[in-house]
């Protein structure tokens, strides 16, 4: 490694300085990368010269360095990153947490998208079972809210679990917790979306779910692979000529509350029918 040498008035003696070329050796951080983060002001160098432009570090940047790359390899955005280079202690292990838990939320999320490939391609698909019910109005502790497609499932883990808690608290029994679900959620990606818990008598904050004719279809595993459950249902509706767009309802006969193993959860889709 070549060390170029510089020397000014502020200092005692000569200093070492390191070429972006031999600080990106040292650091496994690529000279464009390095470039870039001087850039955004998230590394700056300790010198430029001003003739050359050549950006010049020191060994006392390469700690810093090296926290950055840890950072960037957790696929913490820069912006972030400069934030956590800055912040207290408590502060940073805070923003880790909740960046730890953004990316188990996307191992899930892609661990569920697998399971519903391997489903897709691998097991043959007979068509779902449909059947024909009649629902009166229900009352219900619901939680509604106008949510984004992607964030759906993140909602409505929060709002089942709060549900639960509300259940247990009023002395209930345990329900068989349910959703309603607008079209608009899927076919424009923002939507209502409720979760409810039904109760024997309407109470003050009770909502009543509405009642109705609907086609019924039961699956038979995980909420990852729920799609082809209603790609079944969808498709035999639209055969009779009887989709419709009115909101879906489920209803959660099996959940990991009951079977830790998701293969054995069961999820009733109700789709409103004429």
């Amino acid at each position: 490694m070549t060390l170029s040498r510089g020397e000014g008035p502020d200092c005692e003696g000569v200093h070492r300085r390191l070429s972006i070329g031999d600080f990106a050796l040292i650091t496994r951080l690529s000279v464009t990368t390095l470039r870039h983060y001087h850039r955004v002001g998230l590394l700056e160098p300790a010198d430029v010269d001003p003739s050359s432009n050549y950006r010049y570090y020191t060994f006392d940047q390469v700690p810093t360095a090296l926290t950055i790359r840890r950072y960037r390899q957790l696929q913490i955005p820069v912006e972030d990153v400069a934030a956590l280079l800055t912040a207290d202690e408590a502060t940073r292990d805070g923003l880790l947490q909740e960046h730890l838990e953004r990316m188990r939320t996307v191992l899930q999320e892609t661990q569920d998208a697998l399971i519903g490939l391997q489903a897709l391609l691998t097991q043959p698909r007979a068509g779902a079972a449909v059947a024909r019910r009649s629902l009166e109005p229900t009352p219900a502790m619901a939680e509604s809210s106008v949510v984004e497609r992607d964030g759906l499932v993140a909602w409505w883990k929060t709002a089942i679990d709060h549900l639960r808690t509300q259940a247990a608290r009023l002395g209930g029994g345990d329900p068989v917790l349910g959703g309603l679900f607008d079209h608009a959620l899927f076919t424009q990606g923002r939507g209502e979306a409720t979760v409810f818990a039904p109760i024997a008598e309407p109470r003050p904050g009770s909502v009543v779910v509405p009642g109705g004719t609907f086609a019924v279809a039961v699956h038979h595993g995980p909420h990852s692979t729920i799609d082809l459950t209603y790609a079944s249902l969808g498709a035999h509706l639209a055969a009779t000529d009887e989709l419709r767009t009115g909101p879906v309802r489920e209803h959660y006969l099996v959940t990991d509350a009951e079977a830790p193993d998701s293969t054995n959860w069961q999820t009733e889709i109700c789709w409103p029918v004429p």
